[in-house]
């Protein structure tokens, strides 16, 4: 690539278009197309590998210190990525693992199970949370001294789904889960250090959350409650 062109490349990239570094490859080469840069798609391919070959021992070092942590936020996200066959794409999954210092790496997988935790987290000791997906209560099952937290709000969506069958009970549930909610944003409002969390939390959020699982325990104790209900599936 010619200086001239270079440095034509990267403007257009920052000035006229500054999102276009955060495009797929085949949506940048069309915008350069339209400023009239003529560029082969296989050269935007290699500048991308190069760079990334330059920044994955700062990706390495990242990763190896966010799961120096006592908690790690986990969740999984399809992507299409590569060819399966002519005219459609493989699914492929981006699994972001979020640190207690605001740190995240984006790891990749082929698929959704749990060897790629198993391989990933490298023994990982701790508290996992995430959402209600199978393969991360069976990595807490596996690997000693690891505990599952399963997110509030997916916890929360599970009973709103199963509202048409039960509002009575739906609505003790979302009370209860609101209650929790509430001393998160009394929180956030008071804008509280960490000491002052952990003592808001001890005095409000767990005699909430011990409330919920006391309920969720009643519940599972009603005779006309079906295992295959949608109440059933959210309590579980």
């Amino acid at each position: 690539m010619s200086r001239e062109v270079h440095v034509r490349f990267w403007e257009s990239a920052r000035v006229r278009s500054p999102r276009a570094t955060r495009q797929p490859l085949y949506r940048q080469h069309q915008r350069l197309a339209r400023e009239g840069i003529t560029l082969a798609r296989a050269t935007l391919s290699n500048i991308t590998h190069r760079a990334i070959a330059l920044l994955e021992p700062i990706y390495d070092a990242q990763l190896r210190h966010i799961l120096l942590s006592r908690i790690l936020a986990i969740d999984e996200t399809p992507i299409k990525a590569g060819r399966k066959e002519k005219g459609t794409m493989r699914v492929g999954w981006y699994w972001p693992i979020y640190g207690l210092d605001d740190e995240v790496a984006f790891t990749f997988s082929r698929s959704r199970g749990s060897q790629h935790l198993l391989d990933t987290l490298n023994g990982f000791n701790g508290t996992i949370l995430s959402d209600g997906h199978s393969a991360y209560r069976r990595y807490a099952k596996v690997v000693a001294g690891t505990a599952h937290a399963q997110c509030w709000t997916h916890t929360r969506r599970e009973f709103v789904k199963s509202e048409k069958g039960e509002p009575e009970a739906v609505d003790e549930a979302l009370e209860l889960i609101g209650a929790l909610f509430l001393v998160e944003a009394h929180i956030r409002d008071k804008n509280m250090d960490l000491a002052q969390v952990l003592a808001c939390r001890a005095e409000h959020a767990k005699p909430a959350v011990d409330a919920f699982f006391a309920w969720c325990e009643q519940q599972c104790q009603r005779m006309d409650l079906v295992p295959s209900s949608p109440l059933s599936k959210a309590l579980k």
